[in-house]
């Protein structure tokens, strides 16, 4: 995965959100992450369900985080 520009935790949250998508606010892996992508506008939240924006998907898709998910969903079904 390419460099980004934000904290480990951000980064964390980043992931969580794009690899399983929309995440119970209970289950975010870290708060403080998920502040940051707040205010970089990553990420949004409704009804306790936090989600990443266009944004965040761009940005996600920009630096290939969606060969990451096929290899990701390819060995979970390998797993099942």
């Amino acid at each position: 995965m390419q460099n980004i520009d934000m904290g480990a935790d951000a980064i964390e949250c980043f992931l969580q959100l794009f690899l399983h998508g929309p995440t119970w606010d209970g289950n975010i892996v870290s708060k403080a992450g998920r502040a940051e992508l707040f205010r970089r506008e990553y990420a949004a939240r409704e009804n306790v369900w936090t989600y990443l924006t266009k944004a965040g998907m761009q940005v996600a898709l920009g630096i290939g985080l969606d060969a990451e998910k096929e290899k990701w969903e390819r060995k979970r079904r390998r797993a099942a």
